[in-house]
């Protein structure tokens, strides 16, 4: 493993925990200023994802035949899905990413990508029949 490599492995292992802290006390003035640049791993952060979310931190929008639900409780702000689909998403005040309103259509494909490259699965898309795309 190169050397670079392993910096960004040992960076991972060692932010996994400190994600999973701030967002159990929600500390959110520390968690939105120092959370976003931190690149956490799916794996490492998925599996202390808490999957249930109160109503209110639940958003959703329907794109052609795809249902986006962004759990606003989960957001880490990497803002990697507004990289990629700058049109759709955006950070509101709170800084924590929404749909922008009046939101275009989107190439399908790009959506999903924009959906599945969140670290901490906070974006789920399921299609018209109801099978989840993302988180795969």
């Amino acid at each position: 493993m190169s050397g670079r490599l392993r910096a960004r492995y040992e960076t991972e292992m060692h932010a996994a925990p400190l994600l999973v802290a701030l967002r159990a006390s929600r500390l959110q003035g520390v968690s939105r200023a120092i959370l976003p640049s931190l690149r956490i791993g799916r794996s490492a952060a998925g599996a202390n994802v808490d999957e249930r979310a109160n109503a209110d931190e639940l958003m959703e929008q329907k794109f052609g035949d795809l249902t986006v639900q962004i759990n606003r409780g989960q957001c880490i702000a990497s803002s990697n899905c507004i990289k990629l689909a700058p049109e759709v998403f955006e950070l509101d005040e709170e800084k924590i990413v929404s749909f922008k309103q009046d939101a275009p259509e989107i190439e399908r494909e790009r959506l999903i990508e924009a959906c599945d490259i969140c670290p901490v699965d906070a974006l789920v898309v399921t299609d018209s029949c109801g099978n989840k795309l993302v988180p795969r």
